[in-house]
């Protein structure tokens, strides 16, 4: 008899850019490659 389970692991990456550099360690995590088979969310919103 077979068993299959399936897990989901869920990662969330907080980040509050400010300042001009703090975008650019945004736009560098933005280049991590990442496999098709990942599902990523992405929120944006303004905090000011």
């Amino acid at each position: 008899w077979d068993h299959w389970e399936m897990r989901v692991h869920k990662r969330l990456l907080e980040l509050v850019t400010n300042t001009s550099r703090d975008e650019k360690a945004l736009r560098k995590v933005l280049r991590i490659p990442i496999p098709d088979s990942v599902t990523i969310e992405l929120s944006l919103r303004n905090l000011g």
